[in-house]
Order: structure tokens, then C-alpha cells, then sequence
């Protein structure tokens, strides 16, 4: 929710696309979390790991391969508009457009989403930020901003689906991890400012990996 209101004060939150991939992700986010009753935690983590794998090694060729496309340019600036290539191109001056096929592409993403969401217990950042990345060619900071929105909504419907089933997590835990993740993401703003997007987005894959490999390596092995 911070992230959000720093994101909506700066510009750079495009609000439709946040709204219809957050209307998805909410209406399938307490199946997400039926199922994940369903699965072993084992089977939860490889899969979630494998599908965060593949993203990572898709947006790191992305950005060796065509670093235009991955913004040679300051992280917080530019867009590609017009593209045809994308599903959800954006006009002359960046702005969005109302195509039946662009609509229906991201409430379909965020129920996606949102299933993941409820079934693994992540915010859906690492899936939505490459999402609004490949379909509608925004910049890196307009990403991460709109995909704050969907987490904070998103989430919130999970998080309730946890408290109606009668799971109530520790508390002191919940606000240490919260106090620090907004710290983080400040230092993350202000960092983010200064990176060129084609080394944000390797940065991006470089960070999925290793949080992936210590998860794994913290469950199996210690």
C-alpha cells in the first residue's frame, strides 16, 4: 500500500490495468488457497520455484538478447508505444487503449495471478511486473507501480481467506517482515532511479534465482 500511494503520487500507476488484473487475482485467489490446502508444501515450493525459474531465464534473455526492448534508457523513463507486437500496445503518448482483446488478456492474467497468489502465498510481483512488461510495453517504474496496486488488493483478499479459515499468523512476525519489506522497497525506489532498465530487468532475474536457490536449499537440506 505505500509502494502504491508513492507510485499514484509520482504518475506512474495506470489504474485500469490495475483494476482488472486485481478483479481477477481477488476472484481466484481464495481458490488459490483451497488448493494449496490440497498439495504437500514440498510439491507447493518446486513448482512454485520452477515457475519463477522460467520467468527469471525469460526476462534475462530478453534483456541480453534485445536490450532495446529491455530499456537501454534510465529505469524510470520511456515506453514502447505502437507496437503491434504487444497485446496491450500503448498510443503515440503513452497512453492506454481500450481493445476488447487487451482487456480480456489481463482479467485472464490476473485470475492467474490471483490462483497463484492464493496457492503458493507470494504478492504476485514477480509475475505481474514481467506481465505489464511484455504486454503493454511500459516502463520499468510504471510496471512496478501499477503491479503494487494489484498486490495490495490482491493480497488483501488472501490474506482474508488465511483469517476466515481460522489460520492466524504470528503477529510480531507479520510486522517486522512488513517494517523491513517498506524500508526495502524505499531503498529500492531510490535505487531503481539510477539503473539502466536492460540491467534492472537482469538485476530482476538475478534476484528470483537466488531467493529461489536459498529457499529450496533452507527446505530440503537444512
Amino acid at each position: 500500500a505505500v509502494g502504491s500511494i508513492k507510485g499514484w503520487k509520482n504518475g506512474d500507476v495506470l489504474l485500469l490495468p490495475a483494476l482488472l488484473l486485481s478483479a481477477g487475482g481477488m476472484l481466484l485467489a481464495p481458490v488459490g488457497k483451497w488448493l494449496g490446502n490440497l498439495v504437500p508444501e514440498g510439491v507447493l515450493l518446486v513448482s512454485f520455484s520452477l515457475l519463477a525459474v522460467m520467468i527469471a531465464v525469460r526476462m534475462w534473455r530478453q534483456a541480453v538478447s534485445n536490450p532495446e526492448q529491455a530499456r537501454v534508457i534510465r529505469a524510470g523513463e520511456g515506453s514502447l508505444p505502437g507496437d503491434a507486437r504487444l497485446l496491450c500496445p500503448l498510443g503515440p503518448n503513452g497512453e492506454f487503449h481500450l481493445q476488447p482483446r487487451c482487456l480480456a488478456g489481463l482479467t485472464v492474467s490476473g485470475m492467474g495471478i490471483g490462483l497463484l497468489s492464493g496457492l503458493f502465498g507470494v504478492g504476485g510481483g514477480f509475475m505481474i511486473v514481467p506481465l505489464l512488461f511484455l504486454m503493454t510495453g511500459l516502463s520499468y517504474s510504471a510496471a512496478v507501480a501499477t503491479s503494487l496496486v494489484v498486490i495490495t488488493l490482491v493480497s488483501s483478499i488472501g490474506f482474508g481467506s488465511y483469517l476466515l479459515m481460522n489460520e492466524t499468523p504470528p503477529l510480531d512476525v507479520l510486522f517486522q517482515v512488513a517494517a523491513g519489506g517498506v524500508l526495502g522497497m524505499l531503498a529500492g525506489f531510490a535505487i531503481g532511479k539510477k539503473i539502466a532498465g536492460a540491467k534492472l530487468q537482469q538485476g530482476f532475474a538475478l534476484a528470483l534465482i537466488i531467493v529461489i536457490g536459498v529457499t529450496l536449499g533452507r527446505f530440503f537440506w537444512f
